[in-house]
């Protein structure tokens, strides 16, 4: 594994001193590890927002393209951490990375109906809004027709609105506004469920959420 090769190089320290043993013990409420230099605190499990930049693919191999993986620091690609709810290529916004399943599972089911919350900027003028609201027909990835629910428009103003909607289905925003003759120029997530992404994070940056934001995400 990486952290067998880093130990190998002398990159892993244990209260200062380099390890070269990867089986050795510690305690990690009390031994201080660092991973070249930098301090590395023991947390049960890893949970960051980040603010996924445009052009790179929610995944954690590819192949052809930058993911958001490359965006986190070596210390924190853990093997179980896990992307709640991708976003395209071209899109921005929030995606939360954990290693904790459980609350991957809460907020990626469909049955569990997270809301996530969209800016949507379109090539020109929206008149109206009201059509977004009325039942229109999507087809998702594999090409098969489906009903979106409702979404809650948050916010309306010349040629962007803000939205909720809880499925997230392929390509869905960019979708229902096509089907009211829109074109999407712009997309980023600012929300899910009850956290908003932090507005200092600049795109690919990211950081761990506070106590309070996890509890937020577990909410009911």
């Amino acid at each position: 594994s990486m952290v067998k090769l880093w130990i190998k190089k002398g990159d892993v320290t244990v209260n200062a001193c380099v390890v070269k043993d990867p089986s050795m013990t510690i305690d990690p409420n009390h031994d201080v590890i660092a991973f070249r230099d930098e301090t590395i605190t023991y947390v049960e499990n890893f949970t960051v927002m980040m603010n996924k930049r445009a052009g790179v693919v929610s995944a954690r191999k590819d192949t052809r393209h930058t993911t958001v993986f490359d965006d986190l620091s070596p210390a924190h690609r853990y093997d179980h951490l896990s992307i709640a709810g991708r976003l395209d290529k071209d899109t921005e916004g929030l995606i939360i990375l954990s290693t904790d399943g459980d609350l991957i599972h809460q907020l990626t089911h469909p049955k569990k109906n997270v809301f996530k919350t969209y800016l949507v900027v379109c090539d020109r003028l929206i008149d109206s809004v009201q059509p977004l609201l009325e039942p229109m027909t999507l087809l998702d990835g594999k090409n098969q027709p489906y009903t979106p629910q409702m979404p809650i428009i948050v916010f309306h103003n010349k040629n962007t609105v803000e939205l909720k909607i809880k499925e997230g289905k392929f390509h869905q925003v960019k979708r229902m506004f096509q089907a009211i003759g829109h074109e999407v120029v712009y997309l980023k997530r600012t929300a899910i469920h009850h956290v908003i992404l932090d507005a200092t994070l600049n795109p690919g940056q990211y950081r761990m959420l506070t106590e309070i934001e996890l509890a937020q995400l577990r909410k009911k």
